[in-house]
């Protein structure tokens, strides 16, 4: 281990270097402070022996120069002094000084005090190192996770959809990179549109992967069966499938299999564009607020448990018809129990109040009001 010693007296630097080098050391001698300074800054040595009273720059500044040094390292340090008074220790120790050894100091007591020391710089080094490697590892994660953020945000509607008879407007804004909610807006065929949003429970990766396997099976394609779309046993046109059926065999696949206690609320509906007669199924899921011209705002209740928590559930289809000028508004927990200032969650009755007094805005900017 390579060790300062700074001493002026050229004897007993003379015998510390002789005594150091015997036990393997490598010692890099100081005559007075200034040079010992210089050799930290050049050298970075990992024990310092340093005599208290020197000509330049004594032993505790040459502490506090030590320790302001921009170094992953750390350096022991050990002052050799004939102070014995408290108020002298106390100000080599607010220096930085990491342990005394009165003069004239006997070789045996001194050898025990660097070995404490180099078990501390070893401790130090290892640290570093540990912390190295974590810090390393967390870029990887953190790199990892900005990628798995950027698919799932692929999962989104790229853009709104547009129909004649009804307008859609979103926003997703997870609490961290990866999230457990998730939405959708597609067309079902030429007279229908589906929508979903559901809330895995948990967060991070867990959720965040539970949440891509929904968004691929709830896809519409007319050309092969899915949990949204089935086809006839007798022409094979594409059917769309019941709300309650879609939310049926989910929990059929979810609650028979081990998915470490995760579960999630689902609110799914189809809309017939001609009718505007909504039929939907709301799988534990609350926080589903009607506004209506006129009138307070209404809330949907959920229409059975949330998928996934047990086996054999019947999920009840409820339907309404949208009249024109109504609003529905479909959120995620995460909007009902933010908190405001004072610690208190707004709650969905509240959101329901801001939708409402903003009823007579442009949809697209209901949503970032509530937000903001």
């Amino acid at each position: 281990m390579r060790i300062l010693v700074a001493e002026d007296d050229d004897v007993t630097r003379l015998r510390l270097q002789r005594m150091l080098e015997a036990g393997g050391h490598e010692v890099l001698p100081a005559a007075d402070g200034l040079q010992a300074w210089d050799v930290s800054q050049a050298e970075r040595p990992a024990l310092v022996v340093s005599d208290w009273m020197m000509p330049g720059l004594d032993g505790p500044e040459l502490v506090r120069r030590i320790r302001s040094l921009d170094d992953d390292g750390y350096a022991y340090v050990l002052l050799l002094t004939s102070k014995s008074e408290n108020t002298d220790l106390v100000a080599g120790i607010d220096a930085g000084a990491d342990d005394f050894l009165s003069k004239p100091f006997d070789p045996i007591v001194l050898r025990a005090r660097l070995d404490a020391g180099k078990r501390i710089v070893d401790l130090q080094r290892d640290l570093a190192q540990r912390n190295s490697e974590l810090q390393a590892a967390n870029a990887r994660m953190s790199s990892d996770l900005a990628a798995a953020a950027e698919i799932q945000r692929a999962l989104l509607p790229v853009e709104v959809p547009r129909f004649t008879a009804v307008e859609f407007a979103w926003r997703l804004r997870p609490c961290s990179e990866l999230a457990g909610d998730l939405l959708n807006v597609f067309a079902l065929d030429a007279g229908h549109v589906g929508f979903y949003l559901f809330d895995v429970s948990g967060q991070g990766v867990p959720a965040a992967l539970l949440a891509v396997t929904l968004s691929r099976m709830l896809v519409a394609d007319p050309n092969q069966s899915t949990l949204l779309m089935r086809k006839d046993h007798v022409d094979a046109r594409p059917r769309i499938a019941p709300p309650a059926e879609v939310a049926l065999r989910l929990n059929e696949r979810f609650a028979k299999r081990s998915m470490r206690g995760q579960f999630f609320s689902l609110f799914y509906g189809v809309l017939d564009l001609r009718t505007r007669d909504l039929r939907y199924v709301s799988a534990g899921h609350s926080g589903v607020i009607l506004v209506r011209g006129g009138e307070p705002p209404g809330l949907l209740d959920a229409t059975g448990p949330p998928i996934g928590v047990t086996s054999g559930v019947r999920y009840a289809e409820r339907s309404i018809v949208l009249e024109s000028g109504q609003r529905l508004y479909v959120c995620s927990d995460g909007t009902t129990r933010a908190h405001d200032p004072q610690g208190r969650p707004y709650g969905v009755e509240q959101v329901a109040r801001a939708f409402d007094d903003d009823r007579s805005r442009p949809l697209d900017e209901t949503l970032e009001r509530l937000l903001e």
